[in-house]
């Protein structure tokens, strides 16, 4: 009887657990995550790409020609 009971109480318990969960991580996401990222969004700008579109941050390289054990050791 007593294992009956337990079983009874484990599938009410997860059924608890599951229903808890999705309702408190939902008030957690619509509280607090999603007004963070429409901040973000809206006020933020870390990168300062909206001033340049289609600019490159690509640096040009100078190629040297020379080809030796101290120009493949130095790299940069």
């Amino acid at each position: 009887m007593l294992k009956r009971l337990w079983n009874g109480w484990k599938a009410f318990a997860q059924a608890t657990g599951g229903f808890q969960s999705r309702v408190l991580l939902g008030l957690f996401y619509f509280s607090v995550v999603a007004p963070f990222g429409i901040l973000v969004r809206v006020l933020g700008d870390p990168l300062g790409r909206r001033d340049r579109p289609g600019a490159s941050n690509w640096k040009p390289v100078a190629v040297s020609d020379r080809v030796d054990i101290e120009a493949v050791r130095k790299q940069f």
